[in-house]
This record gives structure tokens, sequence and C-alpha cells, in this order.
């Protein structure tokens, strides 16, 4: 909305029946949570809305977006059984609706022990593109005995681990970011500190993105959305090969 406009968010309960699940792939009739982001803005090119969660498809100008946005949404929602619907109009704006399994009844969740895999101090360099999701990172780990430095961009990350690489325990750096994506920064990170343990942050989950990742140096890969479990877990033996129940971020690790 390059002029300002409306942007409506909702959130509704409904019943879906054999005949709207039947259009889409792997979608089952029954109760969904539907959170649809509605904007009055230029809309979408009716040639080239097939395209639009297409990863890297992107129709900004260099530097305002790379494409991934909208692709890391669907495989989000994918992984939760879900599936994505637009609907857009040139000139009019566009709507976006997730839909999302549901259940009606409560979900008792089990309190998982989260103290057994708390830190002794541990420095680690989080970086991310995101101010939200540094800060988000920043507080949980040292919430859990973890110390932190932050970086905005690899960049960023690179000349902190030039200055004080000898006192991190760790990193985790999301892949995609302005100035110096995540496998750039890891591969010069690793010409620093060989043996410096790192994690990437991806919303891409294919094999092929994976691989990439363990390439470029990263020791494990954390799919977005995470839980805090499963972010202090990634620091732990099970993540990183240890049969030892040692942390990941403690001697040398293969």
């Amino acid at each position: 909305m390059p002029q300002g406009g409306l942007l409506t968010l909702r959130g509704q309960n409904i019943d879906l029946d054999e005949a709207t699940a039947a259009r889409h792939l792997a979608a089952k009739p029954g109760p969904y949570v539907v959170l649809s982001v509605e904007d009055s803005g230029t809309g979408i090119d009716p040639a080239l809305i097939h395209r639009i969660f297409d990863p890297f498809f992107t129709t900004k100008a260099v530097g305002q977006g790379t494409g991934l946005g909208l692709s890391a949404v669907v495989g989000i929602v994918q992984r939760h059984q879900g599936f994505v619907e637009v609907d857009s109009e040139l000139g009019r704006g566009s709507c976006f609706r997730v839909f999302l399994p549901a259940t009606p009844q409560a979900i008792a969740l089990p309190v998982a022990q989260l103290d057994r895999l708390a830190g002794h101090q541990e420095l680690i360099l989080v970086v991310d593109d995101e101010a939200a999701i540094r800060e988000l990172l920043q507080s949980t780990l040292e919430y859990y005995d973890y110390r932190v430095i932050t970086a905005e961009n690899g960049a960023e990350a690179v000349s902190l681990v030039a200055q004080r690489g000898a006192e991190l325990n760790g990193l985790i750096m999301d892949l995609m970011m302005p100035v110096l994506n995540g496998h750039a920064a890891m591969a010069r990170i690793r010409q620093l500190q060989p043996q410096l343990y790192g994690v990437a942050m991806t919303g891409l989950h294919s094999p092929e993105a994976i691989a990439q990742a363990r390439a470029s140096g990263f020791r494990s890969i954390l799919a977005k959305p995470f839980t805090t479990e499963a972010l202090l877990h990634i620091f732990y033996g099970a993540a990183c090969g240890r049969s030892d129940g040692q942390s990941c971020l403690v001697g040398t690790v293969a």
C-alpha cells in the first residue's frame, strides 16, 4: 500500500466441508482456525499470482525483498497440515487466508522440563536482521543462563567474531539477511573460528536448503517456527551427535 490504506486482520473458526477441502492438496474436512490478512493496496497481476509462492520470486526492486516471505509462510503452514488461499484484484487489494486444523477440545500440553537444558553462562552470538527476533532470542537465552551478544546482519556478525571469537561458545544465525547472508557469513566465520558451533535458522525446510546450510559450515539447523525447548535443545548432545549428554558447546565437536 504505497500511499497508505486499510489493513484488516481477522480470525475465525470454521468447519471445512468436503467440497472445499477437495480443492486443496492434503486438506481434510473438519474444524479449522482461519487467519486472514487483507489490504487495500495495489493488488497482484493475474498473470503473476500463480508464482507468488515460488522461492525467490519477487516483483520488488533489488534490496527491497528476497522473495522468500510467502514461500516461508507456505512451508510453515504446510508443516502444520494447513493451507493458504489468496484472492487479489489489481487496484483493489489482496486477501490471504491461512487455514490451520483445529480441535474443539482444549489440549493439555505437558510441562517441558526446560531447566535441564539451561546453560552455564556460555556466550552465544544471535544474528538476525529483525530486531524483534533478536530481542526475543536474547531474552529467552538469558533467562536460561546464557550470555548473549547480537548482530543485525552477517557482516556485523563476522566483525564480532573477529573481535570476540575466543570468548564465544556458539552462534545462532538467520540465513536470509541483507548486507551479508548467513551462508556467506558462516563461511567467513569458519575461517576465523573453525570450531565455533553454528546453528542456522531458516523457514525453508527442503533437503537442498538443509544441505546448503551444512555445506556453509553450520553444525545444526533450526526450522522456523520453533519452541523454546527446541531452541535450548539445539545446543545439547542430540543436536550435535554427542552421546555423553554434554552440551554441544563443550569441547570440540567433530
